[in-house]
């Protein structure tokens, strides 16, 4: 029988150690069946110039997402308490390929709760909550942007969690 291939997004590509946190978690869906893909599968020749490896590193992540049949996605706080935006765009690109997406995050805070922790200026006039520049927050108890919380299924924990709830 073969192993469902899930497709490890997040922000783990950027990590000093990327390689060994990357091959900790295929090792982690491999104990549970499944096989894991990661970004940092592809082979890249870093000597070419960067443009070059821009495209070469998309393409191969575009080919992952495809043969991949669950996206397992690392949405913890990036830069300054937001996803990272590639890891975004792959959840975008799981939902249109009609992946099942999974995310996993280790806080409950609503959108709203994350925003004020990290914009001190918030405030809220008749009813609204505004951030520093004036634009709304968006406050609809769901711990990301409703288009991530309403085409995904998110699990307060870790990648273990997750593959235990996939079992």
């Amino acid at each position: 029988m073969n192993k469902k291939k899930i497709y490890l997004a997040g922000f783990d590509v950027f990590y000093p150690d990327a390689i060994a946190v990357l091959k900790t978690k295929k090792d982690l869906c491999e104990r549970y069946g499944f096989n894991g893909l990661t970004p940092l599968d592809n082979e890249v020749d870093f000597s070419l110039p960067k443009e070059e490896i821009r495209d070469i590193i998309y393409k191969a992540n575009v080919k992952l997402m495809h043969e991949a049949d669950i996206f397992c996605i690392n949405l913890n706080a990036f830069r300054h308490g937001e996803p990272d935006s590639g890891t975004v765009f792959e959840i975008g690109y799981g939902k249109a390929l009609g992946k099942d997406l999974y995310i996993y995050v280790d806080s409950n805070e609503s959108m709203l709760e994350k925003t004020q922790q990290h914009d001190k200026d918030c405030k809220c006039i008749e009813g609204v909550w505004l951030d520093k520049n004036g634009l709304m927050i968006e406050d609809f108890d769901g711990m990301f942007n409703l288009m991530i919380t309403q085409s995904s299924t998110i699990i307060n924990g870790n990648l273990e969690m997750l593959l235990k709830h996939l079992q």
